[in-house]
């Protein structure tokens, strides 16, 4: 919602997350208490809680109504595990709300360290509320923080039942079809893998301050800042190149595809479907044809990665990053141009193609074959 442009990346502003905690008190209007509690949940996602269990409890004040919930159905008990205090959350959020906007934080659920493959599995269908990087921002909101007025189910309601002891959630919907192909995934913001040199853990610091004479320690404890700050400046470059280079990528994926998404005809430019799909309905002002003029020039701005691309350059990746950012920047002098800030979303996505021809932007763990559905209550398409 809010966001910083650089190198014609949208970023996220370092005040986002003070800004996102001050939303918290702007008004609005839920429909029903769970959406409510859903929504508070999603803005302070990313602060960090001792107790995994006050990620749910330790906002239910917020809630307006005194019995708002007693209404949803939770009560706080610090006797569960967290595992059980999550899966009864979102068992009632589905419940009580009757539609299936939870879902949206539930995919892809892969534990991060070794230490949590270890500790006991989820549902597929359950949201882990204890770190934001778990999360997959629902298609709830555009890329401006609007609350979207499209619905894949047309405001039908779920009808949801549990079986298994409450493990397995049943819904209702249609297949409506499948992922025919699938694109390389889009880069996430963090800066790339590779290291100029090879970064110090804090135990190694450590243990050299023990096994050091004091000035040598500090001489080393300066050199690994060096090096980690080269690290953290090349990481940057390689990732304004290789994000710009999986745009290109899309891009002769969609002309490859030739879409024929819904409310297209034939013969209808690629690139026209193309710009639709990435900024999800975030149009400019102008409505589509001012959308369609500033994503031509953010094409435009593509254009040196895309030659050094067609080069081959991409093999060589210091190279490849190094003359990327180079003449990106130079072709970007003027103005990185209006569409990156509507395609925020697409970080960590992938672009896909349907069996019907649909081109679509998809989670990054789809896999050609996975089932298109829209499901009673689900306000997107789930796979």
């Amino acid at each position: 919602m809010w966001q910083e442009v650089q190198f014609g990346i949208a970023l996220e502003s370092p005040a986002a997350n003070h800004l996102a905690t001050r939303a918290l008190g702007f008004p609005r209007t839920f429909d029903n208490p769970a959406e409510e509690l859903l929504f508070y949940l999603h803005r302070p996602g990313h602060r960090v809680a001792t107790n995994p269990r006050d990620k749910i409890y330790g906002i239910l004040g917020l809630l307006r109504g005194s019995s708002s919930a007693q209404e949803i159905g939770i009560h706080p008990s610090y006797e569960a595990s967290v595992e059980t205090v999550f899966q009864e959350v979102t068992t009632r959020l589905i419940a009580t709300s009757r539609n299936l906007n939870v879902l949206g934080f539930c995919y892809p659920h892969v534990p991060r360290k070794a230490a949590a493959a270890a500790a006991t599995p989820l549902p597929r269908w359950v949201a882990d509320w204890k770190t934001a990087g778990s999360l997959l921002k629902p298609m709830l909101e555009d890329a401006k923080g609007n609350r979207r007025v499209t619905n894949a189910s047309r405001g039908l309601k779920a009808k949801p039942r549990w079986e298994d002891d409450g493990n397995t959630l049943v819904l209702e919907g249609h297949v409506v079809d499948a992922i025919a192909r699938v694109s390389i995934r889009g880069y996430g913001q963090g800066g790339g893998d590779k290291h100029i040199f090879t970064d110090v853990s804090e135990e190694e610091e450590d243990e050299e301050q023990a096994t050091h004479p004091e000035s040598e320690s500090s001489f080393r404890n300066i050199w690994n800042r060096i090096k980690h700050n080269c690290n953290s400046t090349w990481g940057g470059v390689e990732y304004i190149v290789l994000r710009n280079a999986v745009y290109v990528d899309w891009e002769a994926f969609a002309a490859d595809v030739q879409p024929t998404n819904p409310g297209t005809t034939h013969g209808d430019d690629p690139m026209s479907v193309l710009c639709r799909t990435l900024c999800t309905g975030t149009l400019a002002p102008g409505s589509l044809p001012e959308t369609t003029n500033i994503f031509k020039d953010w094409l435009d701005n593509l254009a040196p990665i895309r030659k050094l691309k067609s080069w081959r350059v991409d093999r060589v990746g210091g190279v490849f990053a190094l003359a990327g950012l180079i003449r990106y920047i130079k072709s970007t002098r003027n103005s990185f141009g209006e569409f990156p800030k509507r395609i925020r979303h697409t970080e960590d996505r992938k672009l896909g193609a349907s069996e019907k021809g649909w081109l679509c932007l998809l989670p990054k763990a789809t896999q050609q074959g996975d089932q298109l559905v829209v499901l009673n209550g689900a306000g997107f398409l789930l796979f």
